[in-house]
């Protein structure tokens, strides 16, 4: 049998879900705007939702509670080329390198994160062919890596739709 899911029944933090036992979904960033989707949670149910337009599934987003367990959505990590900037650098070299990391992943329709000095950017194609384009912008002070994290876990990502003009 699934469980048919038509709303949003709150944050898993919040103190009434205190003693649920969690039973995780895992929902993808890209999934995490859909208003429709079928999935299976952790323990085996299989889940279908068919949320109000526009509903976002934040990370910890409650969706079912039967009053034992919860049904949590759980952004899965997603592969990421992610730079960590120098913090030494003056303010505004800061902010031109981040404009020109946000430049090219946006020129590429990439999801791009910022959380502190750090950049992340989910990978398209491979992790070695993206690190070797990203290394030739030539950021003074700042480290590359490729590593999995979570993506667009409280909010909605920008939308993708627009044109060249």
């Amino acid at each position: 049998m699934t469980l048919l899911v038509r709303e949003l029944v709150g944050h898993a933090h919040d103190p009434h879900f205190a003693a649920r036992r969690r039973d995780p979904l895992a929902v993808s960033s890209e999934d995490a705007r859909r208003r429709r989707l079928r999935a299976v949670t952790a323990a085996g149910t299989s889940v279908a939702l068919d949320l109000p337009r526009g509903t976002f599934i934040r990370h910890d987003a409650v969706l079912h509670d039967d009053g034992e367990r919860i049904i949590v959505a759980e952004r899965a990590p997603e592969p990421a080329l992610i730079v960590r900037l120098d913090e030494t650098l003056s303010a505004e070299t800061l902010v031109g390198q981040a404009a020109l990391v946000a430049h090219w992943a946006g020129n590429q329709h990439l999801l791009v994160e910022a959380a502190g000095h750090e950049l992340r950017i989910r990978i398209a194609t491979t992790p070695e062919l993206m690190l070797a384009a990203a290394r030739e912008l030539d950021l003074p002070g700042a480290r590359w890596l490729v590593a999995d994290v979570p993506f667009a876990c409280e909010s909605a990502p920008a939308s993708a739709g627009h044109s060249h003009g």
